[in-house]
């Protein structure tokens, strides 16, 4: 028996490598209830090797409202694995089969048929069947690989706080904590007395403790 070389986990679940192979180069994995999932890693099992000069395209079939497909990424013997973020990763609407098929390589509409065949016996997309996914892969040249992956459009870019952005975020930080000693100092002593330093050292605890508990507070109006 040959030893799998892909598998796939979904969060909550067991490692799973019951991927049916379609043809020489295309494997196909069905993920029930995918509307209830958020991430899934794909991998290789470390088993054997891609060969030389080849890696495996990840592709993701969408069944609603059309079965579509979309290219997820890559994996290669220098990157053996990779989660992927389903919320991003379904096909907008009207993205069609024939359309994946010039932009994901192999995975082309005769697997989406399979999927749409399978979707209209659990009582078609329109009945309240949980919404089965599928997770294709491709044995695929390196090159083309490459090539595809170009074609993709790029993951956003966090905008990084500008630098009056961070002066109003730490003038917040400093008010609160200011305010946080005066009320704390303000419940033992009246305004011309001594303060004791346990007095401050149970207010640094009481903010550390809160910080731990929330760690958002000291950024809150």
């Amino acid at each position: 028996m040959t030893s799998p070389v892909f598998a796939v986990l979904v969060a909550g679940k067991l490692v799973r490598t019951d991927f049916v192979q379609v043809d020489a180069v295309r494997f196909m994995m069905e993920l029930p209830s995918a509307e209830h999932i958020n991430h899934v890693a794909v991998f290789l099992t470390g088993a054997a090797p891609l060969p030389d000069g080849f890696g495996a395209t990840v592709h993701l079939l969408w069944p609603l409202p059309t079965p579509t497909w979309k290219l997820l990424g890559a994996l290669t013997n220098d990157k053996p694995s990779a989660v992927y973020k389903f919320s991003t990763a379904h096909p907008p609407v009207g993205q069609t089969s024939a359309t994946f098929a010039g932009q994901g390589g192999r995975l082309d509409a005769s697997m989406a048929s399979v999927a749409a065949n399978e979707m209209l016996d659990e009582g078609g997309p329109s009945g309240p069947s949980p919404i089965t996914a599928t997770i294709g892969i491709s044995l695929e040249p390196l090159a083309s690989i490459t090539a595809q992956l170009s074609t993709q459009p790029p993951h956003p870019t966090p905008t990084p706080p500008s630098q009056s952005d961070m002066a109003s975020l730490a003038q917040r930080a400093i008010k609160k904590v200011a305010d946080s000693l005066l009320d704390h100092v303000g419940s033992y002593v009246g305004s011309t007395s001594m303060v004791s330093f346990n007095v401050l050292r149970e207010w640094h605890a009481k903010v550390m403790q809160r910080a731990s508990i929330d760690p958002g507070w000291i950024m809150r109006e």
